[in-house]
């Protein structure tokens, strides 16, 4: 049996939920497969993964926009950046019509598709900004940017400042 699991974002919390699920005695073949024999045992999975702020997910809808905000942190933290558009790689990685994905996102989270994407390329380009000295271009190439002017505009946009005042601003 698959079970999803709403907010699995990090190897911690694979790392938690395993421990969950091995406490209520239920064997993980690989992080996303688990068997349920029993639905005593799936109440007791539920209960615990509530308690850890996590849910299950049986419903189709939630599985996809837990799979679309995945494969864009995936697209984002990339080592190295991904040189294919967002929306490209979202299909492929998806195989849904880029449209059918971004309608869904948009009606379920209240946030187009593309500005989430952009959140998300904001945050770690503010991550970035505190924790290294990589110049602005790298960042932007990291982040898979083709113009650090780009870049710098939207992050202004987002955060009200260029990158070089938030740098110097997130070290005093």
């Amino acid at each position: 049996m698959v079970i999803f699991i709403k907010g699995m974002v990090c190897q911690r919390c694979i790392m938690i939920v395993g421990q969950l699920l091995e406490r209520i005695g239920i064997e993980a073949m690989k992080v996303d497969l688990y068997d349920v024999p029993t639905s005593e045992q799936m109440q007791a999975l539920d209960r615990g993964l509530k308690e850890l702020g996590f849910e299950l997910v049986f419903d189709k809808r939630p599985q996809l926009i837990e799979a679309i905000k995945l494969a864009t942190i995936d697209y984002v933290y990339a080592n190295p950046p991904i040189r294919k558009n967002f929306s490209d790689y979202i299909i492929d990685t998806l195989h849904y019509d880029y449209h059918y994905i971004s309608d869904i996102f948009s009606s379920t989270e209240g946030i187009p598709l593309g500005k989430y994407a952009i959140k998300v390329r904001m945050r770690r380009a503010r991550q970035l900004l505190r924790t290294t000295n990589d110049s602005i271009a790298d960042i932007a190439y990291a982040l898979g940017y083709t113009s650090q002017t780009y870049m710098s505009t939207q992050f202004k946009k987002e955060t009200g400042l260029s990158p070089l005042q938030y740098r110097k601003q997130s070290r005093k």
